[in-house]
């Protein structure tokens, strides 16, 4: 969820990706409601076009102000649609799905904007960038306004989107990271807080506020470490090379800021934290093992005439279905996988993890989650052997 930030391109659905088969099926028919709501939203708010900003992260802040509220879940009907399968379904309705919706609009937003000022893609074309910019323009007007009928002081996030700019013409080698990605951790923590105000707990925000503060320098460093490599062979500004700090660094932030927003979550009182921890604790700490190539899967990437194949135990659907020919994990001489069997370490000097395959080469590799839902499947693969 980043609010601000130039020269950062991220994924379009945001860093909390998960996995259906990870959430079990009733917190996943609950993922998914808040999706679909999210999506009819905006619809309904906006049109059919703003239908294409659904973003992952801001189902985070729709989760949040359910999971505090004490009044039942409120749920509409929906339709059938391509994305279930053509299946009916009771998604989420009311304050939830429109704050969400707001959010999602408001990140889509600043997001273009970005590229507009990078001149990245087709928005490099003078005709185009025009366009983009006033297409930029009118989502955060209808995101503002969406948010300030719902009591957001949205003035917050026009700050922390006009000023970004200045802060990273101000920052250079030797200059705390941190400095970079304030304001959008602002953005965060006021939008996280407002979920208390719409579930009725205000005594909640102070601890929200925290975990959204963090949850915003999370986002922030894990777009930059994902962009660094092409921002630099393109010549973008990235926070971490404008700085000098190093990955390594940015890591160790991202797990301190992990640890701030479970203890964050455990001051705030919650009607059912069930979702909201799996997403900002689980999910979560995932997405930034992923990002910095520690993944829980264990696999031995391998050269196949020109092609990377993986190694990794049966995803539970596959194992269903009774797909034996999947490749499983080398075993040592106890019979237990290599990983786990005592005995059997790698060599020194080769017991650090393979490098992680990008996106473009891990797509469509794991055949083990041929019936998961998720838009990646190298994020699939993450919940592979859990």
């Amino acid at each position: 969820m980043v609010l601000a930030g130039r020269g950062q391109g991220g994924t379009v659905f945001g860093i909390i990706r998960p996995c259906p088969h990870r959430l079990g099926s009733e917190l996943g028919a609950a993922w998914q409601a808040h999706l679909c709501g999210l999506c009819l939203a905006l619809r309904d708010d906006h049109g059919h076009a703003a239908r294409l900003v659904a973003n992952y992260d801001a189902l985070v802040v729709s989760v949040l102000v359910e999971a505090q509220s004490v009044a039942p879940p409120a749920r509409r009907p929906a339709g059938r649609c391509v994305l279930r399968r053509m299946h009916r379904a009771q998604v989420t309705a009311g304050v939830c799905a429109r704050f969400g919706a707001a959010v999602s609009l408001m990140l889509a937003a600043a997001k273009l904007r970005d590229h507009v000022a990078d001149r990245d893609g087709v928005a490099s074309r003078p005709g185009v960038r025009v366009a983009a910019d006033r297409l930029a323009r009118r989502w955060a007007r209808q995101g503002a306004g969406t948010g300030s009928e719902l009591g957001l002081d949205t003035a917050v996030l026009v700050r922390a989107t006009d000023r970004q700019a200045q802060v990273e013409a101000a920052v250079g080698p030797g200059s705390a990271v941190l400095a970079v990605t304030e304001l959008t951790e602002t953005a965060t923590a006021a939008v996280f807080a407002h979920t208390a105000v719409l579930a009725g707990r205000p005594g909640n925000q102070a601890a929200l506020a925290e975990a959204g503060r963090l949850f915003g320098r999370i986002a922030h460093l894990l777009d930059a470490v994902e962009d660094l490599s092409a921002d630099c062979a393109s010549g973008r500004w990235n926070p971490l090379a404008a700085t000098g700090t190093p990955v390594s660094a940015a890591r160790r932030l991202c797990e301190d800021a992990l640890l701030g927003i479970q203890l964050a979550l455990a001051e705030a009182e919650f009607a059912d934290a069930r979702l909201a921890r799996l997403l900002l604790e689980d999910e979560l700490s995932r997405s930034v093992r992923r990002t910095f190539g520690h993944r829980n899967c264990a696999f031995q990437p391998q050269a196949v005439a020109g092609d990377l194949t993986r190694r990794c135990s049966p995803h539970p659907a596959a194992a269903a279905k009774g797909q034996d020919d999947t490749p499983r994990p080398e075993t040592g001489t106890s019979g237990q996988p290599r990983d786990q069997a005592q005995g059997d370490r790698p060599p020194s000097g080769h017991d650090t993890a393979p490098p992680p395959l990008t996106r473009s080469q891990g797509r469509g590799a794991c055949h083990t989650c041929s019936d998961c839902l998720c838009l990646d499947c190298c994020d699939c693969c993450d919940c592979c052997g859990t």
